[in-house]
This record gives C-alpha cells, structure tokens and sequence, in this order.
C-alpha cells in the first residue's frame, strides 16, 4: 500500500466490513480492504484504506455507521 491510502478502520467482522466499504463506495470514496486473517486459524482482523485525500470524508461517514 503506498503513501496515498490511509488506515481509516480495521475489524474483525467481515460483514461489518464490507457494509461500511459498500457505503463508501456508494458515495464515491474508494476503498481498499485489506484481510490479515490467518486462514487456517480464522483469526486476525480486516482493515480499511481509503485515499488520504478522501480521509475526512470518509470518516465523517464511519462516525455514523459504527459511532
């Protein structure tokens, strides 16, 4: 991931996950989701990446969607 995304979330919910990254999206803010869970185990966590310069807005929707 180069210097251009930012880290806005990460979760443990897959589903969570991919509702905030469908709303985003659905608001034109592009979304990269990244999955560090162990495949084997199931364990690990999902994170969220969105352009630096979309940060803010982006945010300001994760505000509403998870508090």
């Amino acid at each position: 991931m180069d210097d251009n995304w930012v880290e806005i979330y990460s979760s443990l919910d897959e589903l969570q996950i991919e509702m905030i990254k469908n709303t985003l999206e659905a608001n034109g803010i592009g979304v990269v989701v990244v999955n560090k869970k162990d495949r084997s185990y199931l364990i690990g966590h999902l994170e969220l990446f969105v352009e630096r310069e979309r940060e803010h807005e982006a945010r300001e929707f994760l505000k509403d969607m998870v508090g």
